[in-house]
């Protein structure tokens, strides 16, 4: 996973982090089920650097098929060879393979980065995620469920073997628990903890990531009274300054997202915050 989260990191110029980037609707699951017809989903961001002052920084297209993600394609500062491909593949319904490619600078070839590999249980619930990086550095996430079909263990082998166990209330994960081998033991050593809360209407309001006894990460969520997320706001190790907050933005007439803010601390030793923009639009078929 390690090696996921470095490799998006390379397609932006800014501070901004992989989350940010990830948040585009056509990924997060926030198009409401409008997807069916959907052709393209496509993102553009600018960044305010200083007053008056933007720059067009990323753009960004998901291309659809019949309702599933095919193609995700990012270009920096809207030139050709600093620019990121994932492809998907399906059998029927599922995901099979993910893989992702890039090109670095004006000289080189599309480069293979990673590729995913999904297996699945006949009941169609996933069983393994097996990424493997163009060194050949392999990292598998293997799932458990409960009775309630629910994901109860994640085991990850790689390098640094992890497990992650999910605790539920209601259907509901409360709690999620980050634990590694204890050497020469069948033991788990507790390395990291995650909380959620809800709302009454079953909305995540609070998550907390502690890790060895530190408070590593907290985000607050705000919704409106239709029940979308409208506000986002990140502190990063116990610090009671936001690192960024990200504001959400819906057409009036569809409902659909059609971008979001965010505002972020490039230096905890600075109080200015910088700006960047996302805006979407979307492509329909007949």
């Amino acid at each position: 996973m390690k090696y996921y989260f470095i490799f998006i990191l390379l397609i932006i110029s800014t501070t901004l982090t992989a989350q940010n980037i990830e948040e585009n609707p056509a990924l997060a699951g926030r198009l409401n089920g409008n997807t069916a017809k959907l052709i393209t989903c496509t993102e553009h961001a600018t960044i305010k650097d200083s007053p008056g002052k933007e720059t067009t920084f990323l753009h960004r297209t998901y291309t659809y098929n019949e309702g599933k993600l095919i193609s995700d394609i990012t270009f920096k500062n809207a030139v050709s060879p600093d620019s990121v491909f994932i492809l998907y593949s399906y059998t029927d319904t599922l995901l099979q393979t993910k893989q992702i490619s890039q090109h670095i600078n004006m000289e080189s070839d599309l480069q293979e980065t990673l590729t995913e590999h999904y297996a699945y249980n006949q009941a169609a619930k996933l069983l393994r995620k097996t990424i493997i990086t163009a060194s050949g550095d392999t990292t598998v996430y293997r799932y458990s469920y409960n009775t309630s079909g629910l994901v109860d263990t994640i085991f990850a082998d790689s390098a640094e073997d992890r497990r992650y166990v999910h605790y539920y209330s209601s259907g509901k994960l409360i709690r999620k628990t980050s634990e590694t081998p204890v050497k020469d033991s069948a033991g788990w050593l507790l390395l990291g903890i995650y909380t959620y809360e809800y709302d009454k209407q079953g909305h995540l309001t609070s998550e907390l990531h502690v890790y060895k006894n530190m408070e590593r990460k907290k985000s607050h969520f705000v919704y409106d009274n239709k029940g979308r997320l409208i506000k986002k706001t990140v502190y990063v190790y116990a610090d009671t300054k936001p690192v960024y907050t990200t504001e959400y933005i819906y057409d009036k007439k569809s409902g659909l997202p059609a971008g979001r803010v965010v505002k972020w601390l490039p230096d905890k030793n600075k109080l200015a915050y910088k700006t960047a923009s996302f805006t979407y639009s979307y492509n329909y078929g007949k």
